[in-house]
């Protein structure tokens, strides 16, 4: 059966995707989590600086009633100004960080304080894109255009974390990261440029509103509300995988920064390359079918991770610190993997599921709010933990429990939650 013509005008969305990438890439991913390390932050403002942005999230529910009034594409632009003058100024706090200008302490607090305002924006600005994307992109292109989003962003975060590897490894100093943020900055700004010549909704679309939908009848939707109950524990999961990994890959294994971008660069590659290999099979199959095959997979990652932070690294057995560090920079890049399949089957079930409904945006905005806030709680819940038992380190014969083996140990264990949940959820079928 043909299908529909794509939406028009999607170049623009496709080098806005790419260009935002790199930006996050560049100024608040990896490298804003190895800054804050080498300021000397603890595991909690690390959790912090990681959970703000979702945190904020939560914003996007009471502006859900009068987005479709101000326009979604105008609390974009502007929600992208604001990101792009944040990353900006966290350069500069870079570049006076290095000078010895400020202390390690203030830069990590006025860190803190940046990344908090150009969440509050940008959680502003996330209950509108979806709808956004839903209103221009038929259900038909929808898989289509999801999966190239996942291409775009994941193709163009690997080059940008190649990048900033070869800048952290030019000289050790934290000037490095003043460089790779002023860039982050700089392309993030061009990532504006191409949103704001994104297509706007019909008129019809974007002027309705969801003042006749509220809270109560959004949460009374069983199918609508097992999904969020799957999205919460997903989060408490892997939510903070992400900022400790790296954390646990600096601190135990005292692998390079670089490395680990190069690592990282490899996970989105690994991503690209399996969105490229399923999304033809995605309809056949379902996201259900791919959900089961990533929680296998976390169920044994996280068992390799707790096995690697109960060796006994240390100078007397280099070579033991060696086979762990390629082992686990190897099992980063497939999680990778995993990571982008997951991706795809929520962006697709959430889009199906509720793209099409009156009052989506008072959906699409409790799905982002619930789920990004589980995501913020997340890694300072997670991070006040490794904190607390950083010195509550037990013998195990040959082995050591340490504070990284209850985190990987508790995530394990909270997969059990994440299953029971998965089999209570439904999958709509297209009319």
């Amino acid at each position: 059966m043909p299908t529909s013509p794509p939406a028009p005008n999607l170049r623009n969305a496709y080098l806005f995707l790419i260009f935002n990438a790199i930006a996050f890439q560049l100024g608040l991913s990896s490298p804003l989590v190895l800054f804050a390390r080498d300021l000397g932050a603890s595991s909690l403002a690390i959790g912090i600086i990681t959970g703000v942005l979702p945190m904020m999230m939560g914003l996007q529910l009471p502006f859900a009633r009068f987005a479709g009034r101000i326009g979604y594409r105008t609390i974009h632009v502007y929600a992208y100004f604001v990101r792009t003058s944040g990353i900006l100024v966290s350069a500069v706090l870079a570049w006076l960080a290095a000078q010895q200008t400020i202390s390690p302490v203030s830069a990590t607090w006025l860190l803190v304080i940046i990344t908090t305002i150009l969440s509050i924006f940008r959680g502003i600005a996330s209950g509108t894109w979806l709808p956004w994307i839903a209103s221009i992109v038929p259900r038909e292109n929808r898989l289509d255009f999801l999966s190239n989003e996942r291409i775009c962003n994941t193709g163009a975060a690997v080059g940008a974390m190649l990048l900033a590897s070869v800048l952290l490894s030019l000289r050790d100093n934290l000037s490095n990261y003043a460089i790779i943020f002023g860039l982050g900055g700089l392309v993030c700004g061009v990532s504006t440029y191409f949103l704001a010549n994104m297509p706007a909704p019909p008129p019809a679309n974007e002027q309705s509103s969801a003042s006749n939908i509220s809270v109560r009848q959004v949460l009374a939707d069983p199918d609508f509300r097992h999904f969020l109950l799957f999205n919460i524990s997903v989060q408490l999961v892997v939510g903070a995988m992400p900022a400790f990994v790296t954390v646990f890959l600096r601190e135990v294994l005292a692998i390079e920064g670089s490395w680990i971008l190069v690592a990282t660069a490899g996970a989105l590659l690994a991503g690209t390359v399996v969105i490229q290999q399923v999304r033809s099979r995605f309809d056949l199959h379902g996201s259900l079918h791919y959900f089961r095959l990533v929680l296998r997979w976390w169920f044994i990652s996280l068992l390799l991770w707790l096995a690697l932070s109960l060796l006994p690294f240390g100078p007397n057995v280099w070579w033991l610190g060696a086979l762990g560090s390629v082992f686990s920079l190897g099992l980063l890049m497939v999680s990778g993997g995993y990571g982008s399949l997951f991706d795809l089957s929520v962006s697709r079930l959430v889009m199906n599921q509720i793209g099409d409904r009156e009052g989506s945006p008072m959906f699409f905005a409790t799905y982002g709010m619930v789920a990004n806030l589980s995501a913020a709680f997340a890694p300072m819940a997670w991070g006040a933990l490794i904190d607390s038992t950083r010195g509550a380190h037990l013998p195990l014969g040959s082995f050591t429990i340490t504070h990284f083996s209850y985190f990987f140990l508790g995530q394990w264990l909270l997969l059990a939650i994440v299953w029971r949940g998965l089999r209570r959820l439904r999958e709509p079928v297209a009319e």
